[in-house]
């Protein structure tokens, strides 16, 4: 019995003895993760910044195998301990701006922790698009069609964040929203939209979204402030949703109306470019495998849309109309055909009329500003 006795004490010292070293390498591997992330950190931003102004494309290439591997590196290395990200206050997280740093200065955000984003998106070339931005940091993607997928998805499988449209098939942005609250769901949701007017982001806020990712989207944004806002949920879970609007940049948060919103006498004393060269550069950070990525998606898929909108507008289907050229219009943000897409937001004003006459005078437009971008991209060496 006291052999017995003893033996159990020994294994209990045993077992605490066990737990020092574990706790004393734990705090070796935080250190020495903080240590090697802080330099690498530098290497990566200041390659970004320095691949931005790159004119070799030789160079250009060497610079983003740094970044990349870089990110990759990264990864591994917040195994050893925690990425230290710098997570959202109630200070950090003011309505219609905030204090992150502006991404010029920061150059590309690392990160850290892989994350499994759900994105909501019916649109092919966006989500493509979406997909291959998100995934040169690393992160897992899975892709959705429509609004009631978005709800199965998230009540099946766990996710860090909810990327999602709001004009979506068979259940809304805003509905999807609403019903993962109802369910009990904390995930981070960010609303992907052409368009957030106030009134409109205010209801998105009110179903229970958390932020806004506007198109065109900026490679230097989207993944800092998707983590920022996984980081405030995780922080702050449960929260109350209603008005958490935690939106850090003002870029992405617009209180006065897009397009859509304005009168035709503004939109023509715009001097809207057809291709936008110098906004597509910065929001793709200037990787031109990116850049010709989203021209590509958005020119082959154009001829299909453009015979639909067609048809739509002669069986004057004015909600179909609408709803396919705002599909269009995601996707000519994104390749910064901007005359396009201003055309485009007017052709949805005009199905919103109900009228016939203007959206037969202004698909004639669209077919020409469409035509003039090829001829660009294609003068530009993009396409």
């Amino acid at each position: 019995m006291k052999e017995e006795s003893k033996n159990k004490k020994q294994l209990i010292a045993e077992i605490e003895e066990l737990k020092s070293r574990l706790s004393e390498l734990s705090l070796f591997c935080e250190s020495v993760s903080y240590e090697i992330r802080t330099p690498l950190n530098s290497i990566i931003g200041f390659s970004g910044m320095l691949y931005k102004n790159e004119p070799s494309e030789e160079k250009k290439e060497m610079l983003y195998q740094i970044i990349t591997n870089g990110r990759a590196l990264l990864a591994v290395i917040d195994r050893l301990g925690p990425a230290g990200n710098k997570e959202l206050t109630s200070g950090d997280a003011a309505p219609g701006g905030g204090t992150e740093k502006p991404a010029d200065e920061a150059g590309p955000e690392p990160g850290g922790e892989k994350l499994t984003l759900l994105l909501a998106e019916d649109n092919p070339s966006n989500a493509k698009l979406i997909t291959r931005l998100l995934k040169q940091f690393g992160h897992e993607i899975v892709v959705v069609e429509n609004g009631l997928q978005a709800v199965e998805a998230v009540s099946r499988f766990e996710f860090d964040a909810v990327i999602m449209d709001i004009q979506m098939p068979v259940m809304n942005g805003k509905d999807v929203a609403a019903a993962m609250r109802r369910a009990g769901h904390n995930v981070a949701i960010l609303a992907l939209t052409a368009c957030t007017g106030k009134e409109e982001r205010d209801e998105c806020l009110k179903a229970g979204m958390d932020a806004f990712i506007l198109k065109p989207v900026n490679i230097d944004d989207i993944e800092p402030l998707i983590r920022r806002v996984v980081n405030y949920k995780k922080k702050f879970a449960p929260v109350e949703f209603a008005g958490q609007d935690i939106v850090t940049k003002e870029n992405l948060t617009v209180d006065t109306a897009d397009a859509t919103d304005m009168t035709d006498n503004v939109l023509q004393k715009q001097q809207l470019k057809n291709f936008n060269r110098e906004k597509l550069d910065e929001i793709m950070g200037g990787i031109e495998e990116i850049m010709r990525e989203s021209i590509e998606l958005f020119l082959e898929g154009v001829t299909d849309e453009i015979g639909n909108i067609q048809k739509a507008i002669n069986s004057k289907d004015f909600q179909l109309t609408k709803k396919l050229a705002h599909k269009l219009k995601g996707s000519a943000l994104n390749a910064c055909a901007d005359n396009t897409s201003d055309i485009l937001a007017r052709m949805e004003l005009a199905a919103d009329e109900n009228n016939f006459e203007k959206l037969g005078d202004l698909f004639e437009t669209l077919n020409d500003a469409i035509d003039d971008f090829e001829i660009e991209v294609k003068n530009a060496g993009l396409y």
